[in-house]
């Protein structure tokens, strides 16, 4: 019997739809993704 690290079988993806799991991760960091979808409401109250 083969046993594989939970990594490789990736059990978690049963909880995303197809759509998600295909989903392109942005190229940036995490600072520059929130100041790029939200510079232009920077006077908003959170």
């Amino acid at each position: 019997m083969e046993s594989k690290k939970a990594s490789v079988k990736k059990p978690w993806l049963k909880y995303y739809s197809k759509d998600a799991i295909k989903e392109e991760v942005p190229k940036c960091t995490l600072f520059d993704y929130l100041y790029k979808n939200n510079k232009d409401n920077q006077n908003d109250i959170g």
